[in-house]
């Protein structure tokens, strides 16, 4: 007697041969959980088709009983595709913001999607096909199991390195202050008073910054949402007093403003202020001595909200590098960066924070010319943020 089941699709080649209406629906989930401005379908996508391809070989995989108790247990043979392609989708969701709860529903939704699309066609599945879905199961879990080790693993390691740094960019600073006061006492009245104060000082709101920005880092990588105090602020006068004080803490810098139209709003001020600061800071340390560092505010184009622009030239930006700049843990060095002290992305993970507490976005570009451009669009009004407690 012949198999009625015989010639029926099974699970692999289903998946292979609807991968397109699978990664809708998977988009479609990233999309509405995705932390902060979504990309382009390729950035939301990241490698899911490689996952489900890999899922698919693992599922003609013959596996004998005691295998299959081995794998339920979480022991057993390597995974070396499953594991590779989840490694990589976990590392790339973690530079995109998601916390390892939105990680894990992702294949939860994956799971599901890949599920409901096959019952549509099969609400009656034989033995066959159940055992179809037991594999197919198993293999999303191995990718969640890599993907949450990979995940924790790049916790642990982001908060030793962060650590090492905040210490390591601390002493700096630090060594400044006890060899200028020392100098300070030994001038004592003399005309080397003035500067040398003034030194100290540089170095005092140094440290006071590093710490600030540690403040914040702590606090929004643990969830808490950045909070803002608006009030009314003109940007053209708040611009002009941020750019003073960049050029008095680098006389030998070129600076210049350009501001146009109504640029009144409500805003956080002592957040904008430090947002400024922050881009401006970056783009004097990455900027050629000879090229200034230029400050752009103008309203758009509808009018609700402001534009600001901080451009330099210098070295042109690798892309791969600009896709992970305002990760907290990443060190841009450039040549003419290399006789300062190196920013580790601190300041720029907070501008993006300043910048969503505002409701607003931002965005850099860096041209063959090595002209870099960070861009920041913010809505004219905010509403008044609740603090946690």
């Amino acid at each position: 007697m012949s198999d009625p089941h015989a010639g029926c699709l099974r699970l692999a080649d289903f998946i292979e041969g609807n991968v397109e209406a699978i990664m809708v629906a998977w988009e479609d989930f990233a999309r509405r959980h995705w932390p902060g401005e979504v990309p382009g379908t390729k950035e939301v996508r990241n490698n899911a088709v490689a996952m489900l391809t890999a899922v698919a070989a693992d599922m003609r995989t013959y596996e004998s009983e005691r295998e299959q108790k081995n794998r339920s247990e979480g022991s057993g043979r390597e995974y070396p595709a499953l594991d590779s392609a989840a490694l990589k989708h976990a590392q790339e969701r973690i530079l995109s913001g998601f916390d390892i709860m939105q990680l894990v529903a992702e294949f939860r939704a994956l799971r599901a999607s890949v599920v409901r699309i096959w019952r549509e066609g099969h609400p009656s599945p034989h033995g066959q096909q159940v055992d179809d879905l037991i594999r197919f199961h198993e293999a999303i879990d191995q990718l969640v199991a890599t993907s949450v080790e990979a995940h924790s693993a790049r916790v642990e390691q982001g908060r030793r390195v962060f650590m090492g740094i905040i210490g390591h960019d601390l002493r700096q600073p630090l060594c400044s202050v006890r060899l200028l006061v020392s100098a300070l006492i030994r001038a004592g009245d003399s005309v080397e008073f003035p500067p040398v104060l003034a030194k100290i000082q540089q170095s005092v709101e140094s440290m006071d910054t590093m710490v600030r920005d540690l403040v914040d880092i702590s606090s929004t990588r643990l969830g808490v949402k950045m909070a803002v105090y608006p009030q009314s602020i003109d940007l053209t006068e708040l611009g002009g007093e941020v750019l003073l004080q960049a050029e008095s803490a680098n006389p030998q810098r070129s600076f210049k403003l350009v501001s146009v139209g109504d640029l009144y709003g409500e805003w956080d001020g002592l957040r904008l202020r430090q947002l400024l600061a922050n881009l401006l800071e970056s783009a004097v340390q990455h900027a050629s001595d000879a090229s200034p560092v230029e400050l752009i505010l103008h309203p758009s184009v509808d009018d609700e909200s402001v534009e600001i622009r901080v451009r330099n030239q210098g070295r042109q930006i690798p892309k791969e590098v600009l896709d992970v700049l305002f990760d907290p843990l990443v060190r841009l060095e450039s040549k003419e960066a290399r006789s300062r002290p190196a920013s580790m992305g601190l300041g720029l993970y907070i501008c993006r924070e300043i910048v969503k507490a505002h409701h607003g976005k931002i965005g850099v570009e860096s041209t063959k010319e090595g002209i870099t451009t960070f861009t920041v669009v913010i809505p004219r009004g905010v509403p008044v943020a609740v603090e946690a407690t």
